[in-house]
């Protein structure tokens, strides 16, 4: 913290000079029209009309090129605008994930280079990856649902979505008391607008995976002030591995409620997704360096092995201006997720490629989550200096029941190059029972004071949280551990506005995470360890200039360690693991008709502090050492209505295991597509064709954790047509 004290000081001592030393012409335009462009309001949700409200439900303004937002919510402090937040942000909109024919929101965030793929494409149980080194499963609930952390919304669907927002570092202070190490991710969820909307789609996806969508909204009333907004989807089929099929389907509606103090807006969310046929991480025997990969779309476990999944959300905010400048909320929110989870973790035995399972295993969950928040949000003067204040606490909680794991089918052997099955076996299921449960319950406060006209911000804040977790023999319910975990969590952060095109910034910031849980691979299956916490430091520069955007940073994450030690199979807890990286993003439409996401991370991950001293100093199992994104769209201008896309992801080395017994090579995967639209009655028409890993390209992708692989997505093939028949679109 002494350290970070040092670099927020010397930003603020920097930029102090660099203000006093600017000609008075300058100084004294600080928020006026400067070459065309104006500096950016800050906008403070729920904060009252005098400083820009922005109702519940409307998430700021896109970004020149409509692909990614100029702002998103940054967890405690609400809603701002990218140049006014001394954290590093990514947002994208529902016109990206629409024109990307996005399956999972993994598929919109990795165009991000902060963000690598580990689990993605069409036989995916569960949206995971890795932000800045540091493996994120939303099924452990580091996310946030319209600002509201702590409900199961992982089976997310981007139909429903007006934005998929990212925070990243760690999110503790701002997002509710836990949160994933390497960044913090937020769902928007669409709402009514103005005009009625009515959209309605049908979809291919390879080999026969057909599906519709339908977007319905409206709203009623003298003032328009009650909405509605109903998304319903499905599809299912063929999907492009071999022998693989899925089927996702799900209803979610939105209502809301805005009057001239009183804000309110409901969410309920119903989902299934089955899938029979995907692929979970594969090992290698001990000794055994890297084989050939197979065909992408090849399968390592049986084609009738099942994963079905459903999921109920329902959530409730409030908001209620009891002042010009004050703003009291209220959210609440409950999940239920009831899956079957049937795998075998195969292990290559040799480089002729054969692999032996020693037979499956089923558990059948049942997750219940709930969760609230209330806070208070305003704004006051000091003498020369505003202040921005925020306080509230929250609650989450959650109990997981399952079944012992049901063993299924014996052990078998296949090549990962021509597999060959055993028969279908019978997959069973019996009834939960609890066996963990977590609460927990956290208060912060936090105030950003400004001067000269909010050129200077200094934001300081501090969150309580305490942590209760239990684990229960599921056989006869008598509780076996119990743990509780409090800790203080601050969190800093300074931004100079430069000129008006360029922000300054810095931040010191701490993460509170859950302790891992054994996976059923390991020896200590199920057992439960305790929460860790973790500390960012991180320096940046952002920009804005008009048609283009951006930011550079750079960051070091120090987290405890936890992991899946190859050489004992055991899962623990040991040591620190050190990320240090430098991000640059850059984004919007450069030139008329050509729009383009791109950037560049490279992350040095060290461990520390390992028992015996064993892998100190080595780099970290699964982090790629450097990421680079490029993704475009052009206007050809002398055919109106057609855009070609493309997209170029590629992703550097990563070692293997902790003690890096050798790297997975880097990859590169190329996308390509196409969208036209033109006009039939009146209404709006789209046609998008898009081609995933155009060369059907065979590479292996670091997997979790330590000595954990994945393979490449197949060639898939994506069209769509939509008819859309808003009056706004026409």
């Amino acid at each position: 913290m002494v350290k970070a004290s040092y670099i927020l000081f010397g930003l603020a001592a920097f930029a102090v000079a660099g203000i006093e030393g600017a000609s008075a012409q300058e100084a004294g335009r600080a928020s006026a029209e400067v070459d065309g462009l104006t500096l950016p309001e800050i906008v403070v949700e729920g904060a009252g009309q005098a400083s820009g409200t922005r109702t519940l439900g409307t998430p700021p303004p896109a970004f020149s090129g409509g692909q990614v937002a100029r702002g998103a919510r940054t967890g405690a402090l609400g809603n701002l605008d990218f140049m006014n937040s001394p954290f590093s942000m990514q947002s994208f909109t529902k016109e990206l994930m629409e024109n990307a024919q996005a399956r999972d929101t993994a598929d919109v965030l990795v165009k991000d280079p902060s963000v690598s793929t580990w689990m993605t494409g069409n036989q995916v149980f569960d949206q995971s990856f890795k932000i800045r080194g540091f493996a994120h499963y939303t099924s452990d609930a580091p996310t946030s649902f319209n600002g509201l952390q702590g409900i199961d919304f992982y089976q997310t669907s981007p139909h429903m979505l007006e934005r998929v927002e990212l925070l990243k570092g760690p999110g503790a202070f701002l997002n509710g008391g836990i949160g994933a190490v390497g960044g913090f991710i937020n769902y928007i969820t669409k709402r009514a607008t103005d005009d009625p909307v009515t959209v309605i789609s049908g979809s291919f996806m390879s080999k026969s995976v057909l599906g519709g969508h339908v977007d319905v909204g409206r709203r009623f009333g003298a003032n328009k002030e009650f909405g509605v907004r109903v998304n319903a989807f499905g599809s299912g089929g063929d999907g492009a591995l071999k022998d693989a099929w899925r089927s996702d389907k799900g209803v979610a509606v939105g209502l809301d409620y805005r009057g001239d103090r009183l804000r309110v807006d409901a969410d309920l969310h119903v989902g299934e997704r089955e899938l029979r046929g995907w692929n979970w991480d594969v090992t290698l025997a001990p000794g055994l360096a890297l084989p050939k990969p197979p065909k992408p779309s090849t399968l390592f476990q049986p084609p009738w092995t099942p994963y079905p999944r459903k999921t109920k959300v329902g959530m409730v905010r409030a908001e209620y201006d009891v002042a010009p400048n004050w703003t009291v909320g209220v959210y609440a929110g409950a999940s239920h997720s009831d899956e079957l989870f049937t795998f075998c973790a195969p292990s290559i035995r040799n480089y002729a490629g054969d692999a032996f399972c020693s037979g499956g295993w089923t558990t059948h969950y049942n997750i219940y989550r709930k969760a609230a928040t209330g806070f208070v949000r305003g704004e006051f003067d000091t003498g020369p200096i505003k202040h921005r204040l925020s306080a509230g606490s929250n609650y989450a909680d959650e109990e997981i029941q399952n079944q012992p794991g049901i063993p299924f089918g014996a052990p078998y052997t296949f090549n990962i190059y021509n597999p060959i099955f055993p028969a279908e076996d019978v997959i069973a299921s019996g009834a939960t029972r609890k066996s963990t449960s977590s609460h927990m319950r956290s208060a912060y406060i936090t105030d950003t004071m400004s001067i000269l006209d909010d050129r200077i911000q200094f934001t300081a804040g501090v969150r309580r949280t305490n942590i209760e977790r239990g684990t229960f023999d599921i056989n006869n319910g008598l509780r076996t551990a119990r743990y509780g975990t409090w800790a203080t969590t601050p969190a800093f952060g300074l931004l100079i506005k430069l000129t008006p095109q360029l922000s300054l910034y810095g931040n010191a910031i701490e993460a509170l995470e859950r302790g891992g849980t054994a996976p059923q691979t390991a020896r200590n299956a199920g057992q439960v360890f305790p929460a860790l916490v973790s500390k960012q430091e991180e320096i940046g520069l952002k920009g804005d200039f008009g048609r283009i955007g951006g930011s550079l940073a750079l960051y070091r994450i120090n987290r405890a360690n936890q992991y899946l030690d190859a050489s004992t199979n055991f899962y623990t807890q040991d040591g620190r693991q050190t990320n240090k990286g430098i991000e640059l993003s850059i984004y919007g439409e450069p030139i008329e008709g050509l729009r383009l996401i791109a950037g560049a991370a490279a992350i040095d991950a060290r461990l520390k502090q390992t028992s015996g001293g064993l892998y100190n100093g080595r780099r970290a199992p699964a982090v790629p050492l450097h990421e680079l994104r490029l993704t475009g769209e052009w206007d050809i201008p002398w055919v109106k209505g057609l855009t070609l896309t493309g997209a170029v992801i590629h992703s550097g080395a990563a070692p293997y295991d902790n003690a890096n017994t050798f790297k997975i090579p880097a990859w590169t995967r190329v996308d390509l597509g196409a969208r036209y639209v033109w006009s039939v009655a009146g209404t709006k028409m789209t046609a998008r064709l898009a081609v995933e890993n155009v060369g059907n390209s065979a590479y292996w992708v670091a997997g979790y954790g330590s000595a954990g692989l994945q393979l490449s997505p197949p060639r898939t093939v994506m069209f769509s047509l939509t008819a859309d028949l808003t009056p706004s679109a026409k």
